[in-house]
């Protein structure tokens, strides 16, 4: 082969390359759009001699597609008076209160994109936060986070006991 010519369909010129690698250059600005391009080897430069069998290869040009991010990961949580050391990749904590936390302030940050619910209900939707009680004993505080993607989930659980008030010597 020592020579190729370049068509693609609706553009009104061929291009011929007589040195590998074979470079297209012909579209500059095309618009969006489903595209052919017809690559003909030849025996002789500039198109000459005898031509061989048409490589063909279809093509689009536009926008990338959206990729939503399919990352259900929790970055940051927080519980006002609670001693909590979240750490990557875990989703289950245990961890002990005095009986002075009676309630605590949940707070959490979610991979780009990402959404995140918090269970239970806010206890007091007055309040600036996600206010969680905190009752005498096993407390359970559940985060569903949901990708971008809508489609990837990933659950935490903290459970957070809290100790009883003791009285008398």
């Amino acid at each position: 082969m020592r020579s190729v010519g370049l068509t693609v369909d609706g553009a009104d010129e061929t291009h011929t390359d007589n040195d590998a690698p074979y470079v297209f250059r012909v579209l500059g600005d095309a618009p969006a759009g489903e595209y052919t391009l017809r690559a003909t080897p030849y025996s002789a430069n500039d198109l000459g001699g005898v031509s061989g069998e048409p490589l063909v290869v279809s093509f689009s040009i536009g926008d990338e597609p959206v990729v939503r991010s399919s990352d259900a990961t929790l970055l940051e949580l927080e519980l006002n008076g609670v001693d909590l050391d979240v750490k990557p990749g875990i989703t289950e904590y245990e961890t002990a209160v005095g009986p002075q936390v009676a309630r605590t302030t949940v707070s959490a940050a979610a991979a780009s994109g990402a959404t995140y619910a918090i269970g239970p209900d806010d206890a007091d939707a007055n309040a600036d936060g996600h206010q969680m009680d905190l009752a005498v004993g096993m407390n359970t505080l559940e985060i569903l986070v949901t990708a971008e993607d809508g489609e990837a989930r990933r659950n935490y659980t903290v459970q957070v006991v809290r100790a009883p008030f003791v009285t008398g010597p």
